[in-house]
């Protein structure tokens, strides 16, 4: 088990209890074939199995810790999951707006939520993170293989969350040792659903670029419970920007991917600057000047 009780930091959430390796998709879908269902994993949370788990991650969450951040799986986990939160809220007589402000999220979205889950997501005052790096990878062809068309709209599905009014951010859960990725990649991925070999997973649960860019930095900063610092240029927050070589909501959408940083500036002060940039403006190069489309970092 990975516990982490009611600590907190400008760096890392409490995310209650989780267990260690969890994330598998186990899913209340039947397969495509028997084989599928014979290699699923079990759920992190199944009733008969994983009792201790179970009970863990329910005092953890009646004694009011907030869960987030956590590598989730498919949608019957998310099942156990909000049935816990629900139960151990209800026992702690919590009221509604209690738990709510408690901002409980999960993340990854890999095989959830289903449609049905979304309501009581949002009556929770829930928000999700989003892995579009499962579509961009190419692994959300392999759950249409395995599971349906039905499952592919369950694959980071952004628009029915947001159709639903529940928040949702942007996670790469990759490190950037991927030399030719960019986190526009990732974004890319979210506006287009399309994966790095050019094929289309569930269209419909497409996003506008605009919603897109919201997830990554509005979004983000919530999540953090940091939007009075970050997430947004305004008076009193943090001067945390970054230039681009291109303007991100006018190029075609097939050119995000290509879009490079020129300059990063974190709390207003400059800690990468690319030497193009720097010339033009009178400034000395500064931080890690990378050069894309080297070997992929074996992580």
């Amino acid at each position: 088990m990975n516990v982490i009780w009611q600590r907190e930091s400008d760096h890392l959430w409490n995310v209650g209890v989780w267990p260690s390796g969890a994330g598998s998709d186990c899913t209340t879908l039947p397969g495509t074939s028997p084989q599928v269902k014979q290699n699923e994993p079990t759920c992190a949370f199944d009733p008969v199995t994983k009792k201790d788990e179970r009970q863990a991650f329910y005092n953890s969450m009646k004694a009011g810790n907030r869960f987030s951040a956590a590598h989730t799986g498919g949608d019957k986990d998310i099942d156990y999951l909000l049935e816990l939160i629900e139960q151990a809220s209800k026992d702690a007589g919590m009221t509604p707006d209690e738990v709510r402000a408690k901002r409980h999220a999960y993340d990854h979205l890999a095989l959830s939520p289903r449609p049905d889950q979304i309501p009581r997501i949002k009556n929770l005052g829930m928000m999700l993170g989003g892995w579009d790096m499962y579509v961009w990878e190419g692994r959300a062809q392999d759950v249409l293989k395995n599971y349906g068309e039905e499952a592919a709209q369950w694959v980071v599905p952004r628009k029915n969350i947001f159709n639903a009014g529940v928040r949702q951010s942007t996670e790469i859960d990759r490190p950037l040792g991927y030399t030719d990725l960019t986190f526009f990649s990732v974004m890319y991925a979210g506006i287009t659903r399309k994966d790095q070999n050019g094929k289309i997973n569930a269209p419909t649960q497409a996003i506008s670029r605009e919603l897109e860019l919201k997830s990554t930095t509005l979004s983000g900063a919530y999540y953090a419970f940091r939007e009075d610092k970050n997430g947004s240029l305004k008076l009193g927050k943090f001067a945390d920007l970054i230039v681009l070589d291109r303007d991100y909501l006018t190029i075609p959408v097939d050119d995000i991917p290509k879009i490079r940083v020129l300059m990063t500036v974190l709390g207003g002060k400059v800690v990468h600057l690319v030497p193009s940039l720097a010339k033009e403006i009178g400034m000395q190069p500064t931080g890690s000047q990378v050069t894309l489309g080297g070997p992929a970092a074996q992580w």
